[in-house]
C-alpha cells in the first residue's frame, strides 16, 4: 500500500510562458490518445499568443500545481475572451483545461480557487 502524498512537496504556481514545454507534456500525459505534446503546444499558443483578445502584458495563463522535481501535476487554465455590449467591452477569462495528477488531487480546489478570487469563492 501507497503512502498518501504529502501535499507539502507541491506547490501552486502561476503559469508563464516559460512553462509551455513541460506543461504541454503535462497535459498530454493527462489526455492520453486526444491530443499529444505537439497539438497542446498548438493549442496553447492559439490561446495565449495568436488570441486577438489575449494582450501579451496582461495574458494571465492560469494556474498549476508544481512538485518538489519541478513537473507540472495540476493545471487550470484561461482564454482571454471579450464580452460586448451596447456601450461597453468587457474583457474576460474562459477557464479551461483543468486537469490534476492523482498524486496532486488535495490541492485541486486550492488552485480553482486562486484561479478564480473572490467572495463568493472564498466563502466556499
Amino acid at each position: 500500500m501507497n503512502p498518501e502524498p504529502n501535499t507539502n512537496t507541491f506547490k501552486i504556481i502561476r503559469i508563464s510562458v516559460t512553462d509551455i514545454i513541460r506543461l504541454s507534456s503535462f497535459l498530454a500525459s493527462q489526455t492520453k490518445d486526444r491530443f499529444d505534446e505537439t497539438t497542446w503546444k498548438k493549442i496553447l499558443n492559439w490561446m495565449w499568443f495568436s488570441n486577438p483578445y489575449a494582450k501579451k502584458e496582461e495574458v494571465k495563463f492560469g494556474w498549476g500545481i508544481e512538485d518538489a522535481q519541478g513537473n507540472i501535476k495540476g493545471f487550470i487554465g484561461n482564454i482571454p475572451v471579450q464580452y460586448t455590449s451596447a456601450t461597453r467591452v468587457y474583457p474576460a477569462v474562459w477557464g479551461t483545461s483543468w486537469y490534476v495528477d492523482d498524486v496532486a488531487k488535495d490541492l485541486s480546489l486550492k488552485m480553482y480557487i486562486k484561479n478564480n478570487p473572490g467572495k463568493i469563492i472564498e466563502k466556499m
